[in-house]
């Protein structure tokens, strides 16, 4: 069971109002284990959790700190429950587990979509998921140089989204366009590793996928229902996909090892909203090759050391924009690639002190943009966009900086931890952190084009206590840092540019114990 209150920190002057984003979290977890033979359990697992935010925590760009221009109240409510049966046990040499989940997520949100020099406007949302899990393997640990794993799963998930404006004035609402998708996953994967010689192993494998997806869209007006069923816009559609994956494993001691792998992802597609007019958008597909190195267990040996330098192709991107009607919607931008390179480590100072530090480096852009992110860009540049020959349009677009949305150039990490036996039982603890997250952008175009991230992250945290129950005192975001977690408030609202900022200092003194 777990609850958490925190604070209000965002004031909205247009209101009247201070420190209006309070929200509360409420969760539980049951979890029941049954042994029903030597070599067999089953567990029962139950998760639930509620959380509720009174207000938006986003605030203006350019305005002062921790304020938003807002004219009506906003708020969040997410509710998400789980349940899951987990069959474990043995046959011979060979294990198995079968595990099966049901989970439901309600998620309703508020915004300010007031227009300049019109009447107060709330824009509302329903994102109402419900999802069918079930997956079975069974696997053999390598014996004599040689394992394997093979598994079957099936996912159903159904996503339904509406949508309405309503005027805080004359108490009216409008329905606007919503979604719903629909997916039926079947998968089949397996894999297989072989000593080789010496330090060597060789691992390959593949999962084959098949997809049924359908979608429709939610209070639509009648011409463009019908116009959506006549198009076949709205018909259901199959696709299969083989993702193979390949390893080669270097094992030179227990300490170190070199490693090179290949492996490729998808997601599948579905239907998004574009101003009243409901349409596809792709799957995308991503191919992964990596190379790295490690020495020690990271957490546990004195000394560990972890590197990696990594290519990723990436074909039909999905990213977020701004439609016509101020709503975001989703849209395959075209090709692209990411390099990445990281470097992780722990060093043991002294009995009980250990520092651990970390960066990560990623140059990414959309080197092929689809024709569909090439009219977004030209939009704003009017006729003048429509005489330009593809050559020198996509010279246009590539001179806006296509990188690749939601992944930062550069993040680093830094920790030190401290334990120290005060007697038998009781131990005293200290954490302390500073974490960089580096600039990133949000989607594609003017409004999420903006830039997020680039901010300091820090706290400490110290423990007294048992096993059973402690004291801890905690600072989160030491320095105070403002910095910007999430560069979109309410898509609505024009000429004034939004940040996400982090949660001030905060001190907090809490309790735990363990029944």
């Amino acid at each position: 069971f777990d609850s958490a209150s925190y604070g209000g920190y965002i004031d909205k002057p247009v209101l009247g109002r201070s420190n209006v984003n309070r929200s509360n979290m409420l969760g539980g977890k049951l979890a029941l284990r049954a042994r029903i033979a030597p070599d067999w359990t089953i567990d029962l697992i139950a998760l639930a959790q509620s959380t509720e935010a009174d207000d938006s925590q986003y605030a203006d760009r350019n305005g002062k700190p921790l304020e938003s221009s807002a004219r009506v109240p906003e708020g969040s409510k997410a509710e998400y429950a789980l349940g899951q049966l987990v069959v474990s046990g043995r046959i011979g040499e060979v294990d198995l587990r079968s595990t099966t989940g049901v989970v439901a997520q309600d998620l309703r949100e508020h915004y300010d979509a007031s227009e300049t020099g019109g009447d107060p406007r709330l824009f509302s949302q329903a994102n109402d998921t419900r999802m069918i899990v079930h997956e079975t393997r069974v696997w053999q640990s390598e014996r004599h140089g040689f394992g394997w794993l093979l598994g079957a799963s099936y996912t159903h998930n159904r996503t339904v989204l509406n949508r309405d404006f309503s005027s805080l004035l004359f108490d009216m609402r409008q329905a606007a366009t919503g979604v719903r998708n629909t997916i039926d996953e079947f998968t089949l994967y397996g894999e297989a590793s072989l000593h080789l010689t010496g330090p060597l192993t060789a691992t390959g494998g593949g999962r084959f996928t098949h997809s049924r997806l359908g979608g429709d869209g939610e209070d639509m007006a009648p011409a463009t229902q019908a116009f959506l069923v006549t198009s076949g816009v709205t018909a259901k559609r199959t696709m299969s996909r083989f993702l193979p994956s390949l390893a080669l494993n270097a094992r030179f001691s227990d300490q170190d090892s070199l490693y090179m792998r290949y492996q490729e992802g998808f997601r599948p597609g579905g239907f998004a909203i574009e101003s009243n007019v409901v349409r596809r958008f792709q799957s995308d597909r991503t191919g992964t090759f990596e190379i790295g190195a490690r020495h020690g267990r990271a957490g546990s040996s004195p000394f560990d050391l972890a590197m990696s330098l990594s290519y990723t192709r990436w074909q039909d991107i999905q990213a977020d924009f701004i439609d016509g009607s101020g709503l975001p919607s989703t849209a395959n931008i075209g090709d692209g690639r990411v390099w990445s390179a990281s470097l992780s480590g722990g060093l043991l100072l002294a009995p009980g002190l250990r520092v651990e530090l970390g960066a990560t480096w990623n140059e990414s852009r959309v080197d092929e943009p689809s024709a569909a992110l090439v009219q977004y860009v030209l939009a704003p540049v009017g006729l003048a966009g429509a005489t330009l020959s593809r050559a020198d349009a996509l010279r246009y677009v590539s001179a806006r900086g296509m990188q690749v949305p939601n992944i930062a150039r550069f993040a680093g990490h830094s920790a030190l931890a401290w334990t120290h036996e005060v007697s038998e039982d009781w131990t005293l603890s200290a954490n302390a952190w500073a974490n960089y997250i580096g600039r990133s952008r949000l989607g594609i175009g003017p409004e999420l084009g903006a830039p997020q991230g680039d901010y300091l992250d820090s706290g400490f945290d110290i423990r007294l206590g048992t096993a059973g129950h402690g004291v801890t005192l905690s600072v989160t975001n030491l320095a105070d840092v403002r910095g910007n977690r999430f560069s979109l408030g309410t898509p609505f609202s024009t000429g004034r540019e939004q940040v996400t900022p982090l949660r001030p200092r905060t001190l907090r003194v809490g309790l735990d114990a363990r029944f």
